[in-house]
């Protein structure tokens, strides 16, 4: 089995890791998800709103993805390097060649470090939670 987490989501859970690699097993890979809180919109060509996707069958993708090892190689192996250095998550390569993503729990507290104030806000939660520290 092989775990892939990124590592601006400092904050995964045991019980996330756990449920991944739980799925994984049964499924052959996996990747933690959360439900969307908000409505998708798909932007035509001139900017204007062309169709939305709907809440209950929106997920954002988090990490960790979990993946049978044989599996995670042959996928890798299919991709040449060009391709492989486009900025794109693992899970995505598993799209393109149509390999079945099972989904696992993922959680609100894993959020993705992207802006200071997402630095901040992982502060407070350090602070808060007792763990002292910088980050």
């Amino acid at each position: 089995m092989a775990i892939v987490h990124d590592a601006d989501r400092p904050f995964v859970t045991n019980e996330v890791l756990i449920d991944c690699i739980d799925k994984a097993e049964r499924n052959k890979v996996a990747l933690a998800v959360i439900p969307s809180e908000e409505t998708m919109y798909i932007i035509d060509n001139k900017g204007f709103l062309a169709d939305s996707i709907g809440k209950d069958i929106i997920r954002t993708g988090q990490s960790p993805f979990g993946s049978k090892l044989t599996i995670m190689h042959c996928i890798l192996n299919s991709f040449s390097k060009e391709e492989l250095i486009k900025p794109m998550t693992i899970s995505q390569l598993y799209i393109k060649r149509k390999i079945p993503i099972s989904i696992s729990n993922g959680s609100k507290k894993i959020f993705k470090f992207t802006t200071k104030d997402d630095l901040l806000y992982a502060e407070y939660i350090k602070k808060s939670s007792g763990l002292g520290g910088k980050i």
